[in-house]
């Protein structure tokens, strides 16, 4: 395992340019790697993989309920996408909120009760917030000239 920290003086600050560097210093002839969540990582790595001189897998995660091909090939030669088809047999395959054969309560879902509007009468509750000084992350990003997303007070 290698890990490289943002402000790590091996670390060059690409994934490609780390990667590139490591199977060159550690005369890897193979990569294997978990496939991401995130579209832009994995067409980056599928991208990557193709011009790396090594061969290269990826292997599916157990982050998800399915495999990524799995709604792809639920769908193929239909007409029709409703997602709701799809968690149906989820449901069924994984007996989740069933009872037997039939959907626990009744109904396969209670979507026409969910869409009433908010009533401002029930109270939303404050966030649960934690005090984490991250004054010292903060810096190295600031450092490393990292683009973030909103602000943040570190202490």
């Amino acid at each position: 395992m290698v890990y490289l920290k943002l402000d790590d003086a091996q670390n060059r600050q690409t994934l490609a340019g780390n990667i590139t560097r490591l199977l060159r210093e550690k005369r890897f002839s193979h990569l294997e790697y978990l496939l991401p969540d995130e579209y832009r990582l994995d067409r980056h790595l599928r991208q990557l993989a193709e011009k790396l001189p090594a061969t290269c897998r990826a292997v599916d995660t157990q982050h998800f309920l399915t495999e990524r091909r799995e709604l792809e090939e639920f769908f193929a030669g239909k007409k029709r996408y409703l997602m709701e088809s799809f968690y149906r047999r989820m449901r069924r395959q994984y007996d989740i909120l069933m009872e037997r054969d039939k959907p626990a309560g009744g109904k396969w879902n209670y979507d026409q009760k969910n869409r009433k509007a908010y009533d401002p009468k029930v109270p939303i509750p404050r966030p649960l917030l934690f005090k984490n000084d991250v004054s010292d992350i903060t810096r190295t990003l600031q450092k490393k000239k990292v683009a973030t997303i909103g602000q943040i007070k570190p202490a």
